[in-house]
């Protein structure tokens, strides 16, 4: 075979003009002559991929389509970083790849794997079991910090004997595992290897107190937690939850949500004082109807008719007869059904707003009818909503569903009028602040109707008289005493002949006084201070003119709370409270001009209620060369007060005075005490101070006192 080859080869050299010995020659150095490496009369292609070796992007292996996904020159396979532009084909480590996709350049891993997915190859990866892009190794110990059981200082054999993730050279107990460190009295030795941190004989695994020395381990509610840091002793509550952090335990605070160590509850009502919206006035269940942070039980008398509001049967409207003719806890003064017993006072109006009249006694409770409750034929429905004004009928039976009863119902005409009432509107409600000016303007669609107004409620205050014609302007009282907002309703009614009376309602809410710049006006002047037991006026007359009202309320959250009690129309009266240190109370007044709609003024008003303190400190005593009047008040100190005081001096002895000695007789009203002459015998006397007005505390003290020999 080998000799036929070469005759073949032989005679196309022939061919070329070349030798057999030439030819041979050729064949023994280039090899195959389809390699073409001889060059002559030709352009070679190593690779005999059909691209010459002068274009040929990887010469040495065949690649027809040329591909090149980086772009350096080197095709794709051949490029030892097909994907990264890498025209040198540099590769440090010799692994086969390219320094540019090499994810260890200088250590060879032709696999190039990578465990955590880093980007850094496992064979050169000072962390290769967590990501660590970075490689940062703050103690230089070989160990990347991502892993290093000690990152802060360098412990090259990660050594970890108790095999809790913490090196032996940082654990705080490095025999006794413990990944947490905890170290509650921050001495450098682990709570988990400590024994007995607070030293009270009992080892922390048993200790029920682990930081508070108790021997005893009692533990009286028995909830795993000693008496000694259990936050609630005598109550169960072993997971110690304090949601206020104050250190009382939920399950026995008085104050859950508000922090109150001292849990003072000063009316005994099992709510503390630093939560309990009426602190001095027991009411274990808060309750506060109108929301304004102050308990019912201590509100106070909002109407002014001297009957507390928890007792009132019109809290908002004055009625010191507390007048309830149908017996149903409603007083008549604010009773939508006077005589007719609806305590619930609904007055539904079909869902609607209600017309003022309860539906207990409501002819038309469907049809606002507060101005027309006539009932002509007397058969409980009103004319306005009566199919048979004029004959009786309660069924209000109707077959043809004609509008007219059958009970009138002949085929003829209505009955004259209309039981149609006419369209009214009263507009929308409107908001304004006290003494503001309001505008009340309804409208109708029926041409020539006349409108009146009437205020439906409250009772009192009466703003606009009933029947005022439309429109009608009226300015915004103030709430009384208590500030807090008002609604007033007011019913515009409809007139015309051949229709009955349309109705409508609309709601004024009057809002709080809250600032000065709502009124205008001045500010209240501030006032001196009061004394336990005084009575205090709170009075506007020296600033606002004669014919003004005002009214007047306890700033909100101040304690102690005071009971305000109207007096005339711009003054309210209180007892200044017995308070252990000096106490400031604040008022706010509102007041409003019943000439110039919308002028008025509002501030605050502070008045210190002051305490005092006395001491009497006397000479130890006085000998026979003594023989004088004592000045007692010089040995007397006050502190808390300076003035608007009267002190009295008691004084007794501790048993019969000997002949001769006396005690002056105005000792109790000059504060003097003096000593006659006498037999020269020792007694002792004992003096008391109080004050007149009751503020100050009582005080003695003692004398010893050798009378005067007679004739010295």
């Amino acid at each position: 075979m080998s000799v036929m080859r070469f005759a073949v080869r032989g005679g196309l050299f022939r061919c070329l003009g070349l030798s057999a010995a030439l030819a041979l020659g050729v064949l023994i150095g280039c090899g195959n002559l389809g390699q073409g490496c001889f060059g002559i009369g030709s352009r070679g292609d190593s690779d005999n991929d059909g691209v010459s070796d002068e274009s040929d992007n990887c010469p040495d292996d065949a690649n027809d389509d040329q591909a090149d996904a980086d772009d350096d020159g080197v095709g794709d396979v051949c490029d030892n970083s097909p994907n990264d532009p890498n025209p040198g084909q540099g590769d440090a480590d010799e692994d086969g790849v390219g320094n540019a996709s090499d994810n260890c350049r200088d250590v060879s891993n032709p696999g190039q794997e990578d465990g955590d997915g880093d980007d850094v190859g496992d064979a050169c990866d000072n962390c290769p079991e967590d990501a660590n892009t970075d490689q940062a190794d703050a103690d230089l110990d070989g160990a990347a910090d991502a892993c290093d059981n000690c990152p802060d200082l360098s412990n090259v054999d990660q050594a970890d004997e108790d095999e809790d993730g913490v090196g032996d050279l940082c654990d705080n107990c490095p025999n006794t595992s413990n990944p947490d460190q905890a170290d509650e009295d921050e001495d450098g030795a682990g709570d988990a290897c400590e024994g007995d941190r607070d030293s009270d004989g009992i080892s922390d695994a048993l200790d029920n107190c682990l930081t508070v020395d108790n021997a005893d381990q009692a533990d009286a509610d028995e909830d795993g937690i000693g008496d000694a840091c259990d936050n609630a002793p005598d109550d169960p509550n072993p997971d110690q939850s304090d949601d206020d952090g104050d250190g009382v335990g939920d399950v026995i605070d008085n104050c859950p949500d508000v922090a109150n160590t001292n849990q003072q509850d000063s009316d005994a009502d099992g709510v503390g004082n630093a939560c309990d919206n009426c602190p001095q006035d027991s009411n274990a269940n808060q309750a506060d109807g109108n929301n304004d942070g102050v308990g019912d039980a201590c509100e106070g008398d909002q109407d002014g008719d001297n009957e507390p509001d928890v007792t009132d049967n019109c809290p908002d409207a004055s009625n010191a007869d507390q007048a309830d003719t149908d017996g149903d806890g409603v007083g008549n003064a604010c009773d939508n059904c006077p005589t007719v017993s609806n305590a619930n006072q609904a007055d539904g109006e079909g869902g609607g707003v209600g017309d003022g009249v309860g539906d207990a006694c409501d002819t038309c409770p469907t049809i606002a009818n507060s101005l027309n409750q006539t009932d002509t034929d007397g058969d409980g429905r009103g004319n306005v909503c009566d199919n048979c004004p004029a004959v009786a009928n309660a069924d209000q039976a109707d077959s043809n569903n004609n509008g007219v009863g059958n009970a009138c119902d002949e085929g003829t005409p209505p009955p004259p009028g209309n039981p149609t009432p006419v369209p009214v509107n009263a507009g929308a409600d409107r908001a304004v602040f006290p003494c503001g000016s309001v505008t009340l303007d309804a409208t109708s669609t029926a041409g020539g109707a006349t409108i009146t107004w009437r205020q439906v409620s409250p009772p009192n205050p009466l703003v606009i008289a009933n029947n005022s014609p439309d429109p009608v302007t009226f300015a915004a009282p103030v709430d009384p005493l208590t500030g807090r907002p008002q609604v007033f309703r007011f019913e515009a009614s409809a007139n015309l002949t051949g229709f009955s009376t349309g109705t409508d309602l609309v709601d004024v809410t009057v809002n709080d006084f809250t600032s000065t710049a709502q009124f205008g006006g001045s500010t209240v002047k501030s006032s001196g201070s009061a004394l336990p037991g005084d009575n205090v006026t709170l009075d506007l007359a020296d600033i606002v003119p004669a014919d003004w009202t005002a009214t007047w309320r306890q700033v909100a959250g101040e304690l102690p709370a005071v009971a305000l009690t109207k007096s005339g129309t711009r003054a309210a009266t209180f007892t200044a409270p017995n308070v252990a240190t000096t106490t400031i109370l604040n008022f706010q007044a509102a007041g409003c001009s019943p000439l110039a709609l919308g002028q008025g003024l509002s501030g605050t008003l502070a008045i210190p209620v002051q305490v005092a303190s006395v001491t009497i400190n006397l000479p130890a005593n006085i000998q026979d060369s003594d023989c004088e009047t004592l000045d007692l008040a010089d040995f007397v100190t006050v502190t808390g007060i300076t003035s608007g005081f009267e002190l009295l001096f008691f004084a007794s002895s501790n048993g019969d005075l000997p002949p001769g000695v006396v005690l002056g007789e105005d000792v109790s009203e000059t504060g003097s005490l003096s000593v006659t002459s006498g037999a020269g015998e020792s007694i002792t006397i004992t003096v008391q101070v109080v004050g007149t007005a009751g503020f100050l505390d009582e005080a003695s003290d003692t004398i010893a006192i050798v009378a005067c020999n007679a004739g010295d």
